[in-house]
């Protein structure tokens, strides 16, 4: 859910503007509306694109967690290179279980800059 693509598609189709161009509250209803893609675990090649996206998110948590605890600039600076090159890695995982064309997610991409 905190990838670009469904950052872009919530923007788009789900969220709701109130007149002063503000975006309203976040409700049950908002998210369960979102097209989520049920992997089929009896396939091989889907279950391991499964298990990669698991071991990224996981991933993630836990460069947050060390971002949290990390003392120095410099450690930072490290950690959010590699926040970065796993969102990124999240990000494509997403476009291909989708099935994105280049064009798509060229569209995605500049519009969750």
């Amino acid at each position: 859910l905190n990838s670009c693509l469904y950052v872009y598609y919530f923007g788009h189709f789900v969220a709701t503007r109130n007149l002063q161009g503000e975006y309203s509250d976040v409700v049950p209803q908002m998210i369960r509306s979102l097209p989520v893609r049920q992997p089929d675990l009896s396939d091989a090649a889907e279950r391991q694109r499964h298990d990669h996206l698991a071991d990224l998110a996981e991933m993630m948590r836990i460069l947050y967690e060390n971002y949290q605890h990390a003392t120095t600039s410099h450690d930072k600076k490290l950690i959010e290179r590699q926040i970065a090159v796993t969102d990124n890695q999240i990000d494509q995982l997403v476009y291909e279980l989708y099935g994105l064309t280049d064009r798509e997610i060229r569209i995605v991409e500049e519009a969750t800059k």
